[in-house]
């Protein structure tokens, strides 16, 4: 499994800690036993959450690429829920990522939509889709 977080924010990814609304958690475009299993955010649940790996996206027309953290520390507000983070310097390239919603498990629309989702999907599935492990041709000056 793992966390799957999409922002329409182009900045959104870059202080280490940010805020979602409590309806974008964990209620949309996840399977329904995942939503039972990790929605309501308890003490527990947030320990499950923060041992997943996490691509932090962003929708699609901001063109940017995904990055590849984790969610260090989750703290339910009154107004939202903040998550605190950590980024690996990986990434998925925009293009690539866009060719992986079927393997992600994505909707036609999920791109679309600010939200925070789990998806079952193994995170070595994705690995080779990382922007440094995609084999890349050397370039050579002469």
């Amino acid at each position: 499994m793992l966390n799957l977080l999409i922002s329409g924010d182009p900045e959104k990814w870059k202080s280490n800690t940010d805020t979602f609304e409590h309806d974008r958690c964990l209620t949309e475009y996840i399977m329904p036993e995942l939503r039972t299993r990790f929605g309501s955010l308890g003490a527990d649940e947030i320990a499950q959450l923060t041992e997943l790996p996490t691509i932090f996206a962003y929708e699609q027309y901001n063109r940017k690429d995904a990055l590849i953290g984790r969610i260090k520390r989750v703290t339910k507000r009154q107004q939202n829920v903040k998550i605190d983070y950590e980024l690996t310097g990986e990434r998925i390239l925009f293009d690539v990522f866009l060719s992986l919603e079927s393997l992600l498990d994505m909707g036609k629309w999920e791109l679309n939509r600010t939200h925070w989702t789990v998806k079952n999907v193994d995170i070595a599935d994705i690995e080779p889709y990382y922007d440094g492990k995609r084999g890349r041709q050397p370039t050579v000056f002469i």
